[in-house]
C-alpha cells in the first residue's frame, strides 16, 4: 500500500470521451520508488464500437461471445476444476488453434464477497479458496523472460526434463480466459493493444517467493496509450488475452497489458463479479501429450496455494534500454 501523498491523478491530454467511450482512472506506477502510484484519467474507447474486430494474435485480446458455462458454482473450487478447466481447454483450441491446453490457476473476484468473509475471519483472506479483489493498477503478469521459467517451473513435476526442453522450444503461450459472473457494471477491465506498447513502458519486477522467483512488468503512463474495454460484458462473453508468447515475429503480439479501471461516476454500483483461469498453450503436434497427469499447482497442499504467504520479496531489475 503506498501513503496518500504518494497519489496523484492527472489528466491525460486526450481525455476527451466521445459516444463510444467512458473516462475512467489507470492506476499507473511511478518512476521513483517501488509502490509509488502515478494515477491517470484516461478515455478509454468501448471495442463493441471499434472500427475493427480485436484479435488476439496481432492485439494480444479478443472477445469471444455465445460461450455458456455449465459451472453452477465458480466458488467451488472442484467444480471449476472438475467443469470449467475441460471446458476453457476446448474453448482455446478451438479459438487459438492449439494442439495442448493445461489450466494452472484461477482466481475468483468479488470485493463485496471477501469484505463479507474477511469480517468474520478477521483476517485479510476470506473463506473461498482464491477469492480476490480486482487489480487495480496497470501490469502485466509476465516478461518476456519469465514465460519461460514459469511454464518449466509447472512441468518439472510432471514431465521429463527432456520433454519439457522440446515443447518449450516450439511455439507457446499463456492465455488468460476472464468471465464475469454478473453483467459488469463497475471496475470493467480494460485492455491495450501490443501495437500501442514499448519497451520504454514496462519495467521488471523480480518477485522472490519461498519456492520459486519470477518476473511481472509494471507499467509506466504514456499519451499513446489508448486504452479499450467491452460495456457490460455478461456472463456468456469471455475475453482472452495473451500474457506471454514466445513467437517474437512482427505483427505477433507477446502480451497484452491490462488492468481493471474505475469508470467515472461508477459510484454504488454493484461489485464486479468475474473468474480468470491462466493457462499453458501449445501450439506443436510434439506437445499433444505432454504432461497428461498435470494438476493445478494452487489445488494442491503447496506454497502456490496462496501466493501472498510465500511471497518474501519484490526488486526493480535493470531495463536495457529498447528491450522488454
Amino acid at each position: 500500500p503506498v501513503m496518500a501523498a504518494q497519489r496523484a491523478t492527472r489528466v491525460a491530454a486526450h481525455a476527451t470521451a466521445p459516444p463510444s467511450a467512458v473516462k475512467g482512472n489507470f492506476v499507473y506506477s511511478g518512476r521513483e520508488t517501488l509502490g509509488e502510484e502515478d494515477v491517470r484519467e484516461m478515455v478509454v474507447q468501448d471495442a463493441r464500437a471499434a472500427s475493427r474486430p480485436y484479435d488476439i494474435h496481432r492485439d494480444g485480446f479478443c472477445m469471444v461471445p455465445g460461450v455458456p458455462t455449465q459451472v453452477v458454482d465458480m466458488y467451488d473450487k472442484l467444480e471449476v476444476e472438475r467443469v470449467y478447466y475441460k471446458e476453457v481447454e476446448e474453448l482455446l483450441k478451438q479459438q487459438l488453434g492449439a494442439k495442448r491446453v493445461i489450466p494452472f490457476d484461477h482466481i475468483v473476484r468479488n470485493k463485496a464477497r471477501l469484505a463479507e468473509e474477511t469480517a468474520v475471519t478477521g483476517t485479510d483472506s476470506g473463506t473461498t479458496p482464491f477469492l480476490k479483489p480486482v487489480v487495480q493498477n496497470v501490469h502485466n503478469d509476465y516478461t518476456v523472460r519469465s514465460g519461460f521459467s514459469r511454464a518449466a517451473q509447472l512441468l518439472a513435476p510432471h514431465a521429463e526434463p527432456e520433454a519439457i526442453e522440446k515443447a518449450l522450444k516450439g511455439r507457446f503461450a499463456i492465455v488468460n480466459v476472464w468471465r464475469p459472473l454478473a453483467t459488469v457494471e463497475k471496475d470493467p477491465l480494460a485492455m491495450l493493444s501490443w501495437e500501442l506498447t514499448q519497451p520504454e513502458d514496462v519495467q521488471t519486477i523480480k518477485l522472490v517467493y519461498t519456492h520459486r522467483e519470477g518476473e511481472v512488468y509494471r507499467v509506466f503512463p504514456s499519451d499513446r496509450h489508448q486504452w479499450s474495454y467491452w460495456s457490460k460484458m455478461d456472463p456468456n462473453e469471455v475475453l482472452l488475452f495473451k500474457t506471454f508468447d514466445s513467437e517474437t515475429a512482427p505483427g505477433v503480439a507477446q502480451f497484452a497489458l491490462h488492468s481493471a479501471f474505475e469508470i467515472s461516476g461508477q459510484g454504488d454500483a454493484p461489485e464486479r463479479q468475474s473468474v480468470e483461469v491462466r493457462s499453458l498453450v501449445f501450439f506443436d503436434d510434439d506437445a499433444i501429450d505432454l504432461a497428461p497427469a498435470f494438476r493445478a499447482p494452487h489445488l494442491t497442499p503447496s506454497p502456490d496455494s496462496d501466493s501472498r504467504v510465500s511471497l518474501v520479496d519484490r526488486k526493480i531489475m535493470p531495463q536495457i534500454p529498447g528491450q522488454y
